[in-house]
C-alpha cells in the first residue's frame, strides 16, 4: 500500500516554559513543515478543535509529571500521533512514554537529526491505522470481528457480544498492541466521561474477557494495564 503524504505537515510542539526548544525549533524548520509552539502550562485541548494538526510533540528536559499528565490526556482526546522529546535517555521514561499512549520517545540532542524521519514514520503508523478503522472486518489470529454484522468469533466459534461490549472489543483490535487510555474509552464506547470511582468500563471487558476465553481464547491477550487503559494482542 502506498501512503501519500501532506504536502504540508502540521506540527504542534508543547515545551515547558523554562526548556529551550530552539534547536527542535531549527530541526523542523523545513518547507514541508509548518510549526506552531505553545507552552504546555497554558495549552488547552480546545487548541485541537480550532485546528487540525498531524503531529504533536512534547519537549522537556525529562518526561516529568507534568508532562506525564498533558500525554494521557492528549490521548484520552484525539488519536493524533503524539512524540516526547527529551535531553537523556531514560527507560523507566521511556516505558512510561510507550504506556501512556505516545507514538515515539526521542532522547538526546544527537536524535534531534533523525525527528522529520520520525515524523513521517508516525503519520505512515496513524495512516495504516485509519484504513484498519474503515475496515469492517478484521482477523486478529484466531478473533474475527465483522462491524457490519457485529459479529466475533473465536477460531470460528461464535461470541455473542451486547453492542456495548462488541464496540469496546472493536476499538481494542483496532488499536492492536498498543494501550487504549481509559478516558479515550469512556468517551468513545460509553459516551460519559471517566470517573476514578467509575467500574462500568472494567465490567465491560470482564464480560468481554469471560465470553472469550469460554470459546477457546486466551485471555492473557487483553491485557489491563493498571490506572491507565487496556491493550489486545495476537
Amino acid at each position: 500500500m502506498n501512503e501519500a503524504m501532506p504536502e504540508q505537515i502540521h506540527v504542534l510542539l508543547l515545551n515547558d516554559q523554562d526548556y529551550d526548544a530552539t534547536e527542535i525549533i531549527e530541526t523542523l524548520d523545513l518547507p514541508h513543515i509548518e510549526l506552531d509552539v505553545s507552552v504546555d502550562a497554558a495549552f488547552d485541548l480546545n487548541t485541537l478543535n480550532k485546528k487540525q494538526y498531524d503531529i504533536i510533540l512534547i519537549a522537556n528536559e525529562e518526561f516529568f509529571a507534568g508532562q506525564q499528565d498533558l500525554l494521557s490526556s492528549i490521548r484520552s482526546y484525539t488519536t493524533t500521533p503524539t512524540l516526547v522529546l527529551v535531553y537523556e535517555y531514560s527507560l523507566h521514561q521511556c516505558d512510561l512514554c510507550f504506556s501512556l499512549g505516545g507514538d515515539d520517545y526521542v532522547a538526546g540532542p544527537k536524535h534531534l537529526k533523525e525527528l522529520p524521519s520520525r515524523i513521517i514514520a508516525a503519520l505512515r503508523r496513524s495512516q495504516r491505522l485509519s484504513v484498519a478503522l474503515s475496515r469492517s472486518e478484521m482477523l486478529l489470529g484466531d478473533l474475527y470481528l465483522n462491524r457490519g454484522l457485529s459479529e466475533v468469533r473465536v477460531a470460528e466459534r461464535l461470541v455473542v457480544f451486547t453492542p456495548i461490549q462488541f464496540k469496546l472489543l472493536w476499538s481494542l483490535a483496532t488499536h492492536y498492541k498498543q494501550v487504549v487510555d481509559k478516558r479515550f474509552l469512556y468517551k468513545t464506547v460509553l459516551n460519559k466521561p471517566w470517573s476514578v470511582h467509575d467500574r462500568s468500563l472494567d465490567m465491560h471487558l470482564s464480560r468481554v474477557r469471560k465470553k472469550l476465553i469460554s470459546a477457546g481464547f486466551d485471555g492473557e491477550r487483553i491485557a489491563t494495564v493498571h490506572g491507565i487503559g487496556y491493550s489486545l494482542s495476537y
